[in-house]
């Protein structure tokens, strides 16, 4: 088990306790899900971290991708603190941006 993966579930869990969040995933799904991610809180640095459960990282992808072309969501109220996959720690390897012309541009 990758320590850090534990330390973060444990201080969740400690920080919440019997609080809750919309979407709140218990600690068997936490363990069981391929993909958790970490949001911190844009607003108030106190708020513990919230996660989020994920099928693969193509929901975290796409996430990033929305960043790059919208402006909505950067007033969003929480950011991706950590990201791990099978309780591995992810990190971004790679961003691969290609243009091309635009054919209804005359």
């Amino acid at each position: 088990m990758n320590k850090k993966f534990m330390e973060l579930v444990q201080t969740h869990e400690r920080a919440w306790g019997k609080q809750t969040y919309p979407g709140r995933p218990d600690m068997f799904d936490i363990f069981q899900s391929p993909v958790v991610v970490f949001w911190e809180s844009t607003k108030e640095s106190e708020q513990p971290y919230t996660i989020t459960l994920h099928e693969s990282l193509e929901a975290v992808e796409k996430y990033f991708l929305r960043l790059l072309f919208s402006r909505a969501i950067q007033t969003t109220d929480k950011r991706i603190a950590h990201v791990f996959q099978n309780q591995k720690r992810m990190v971004i390897s790679e961003i691969n941006i290609k243009f091309k012309e635009d054919q209804n541009d005359n």
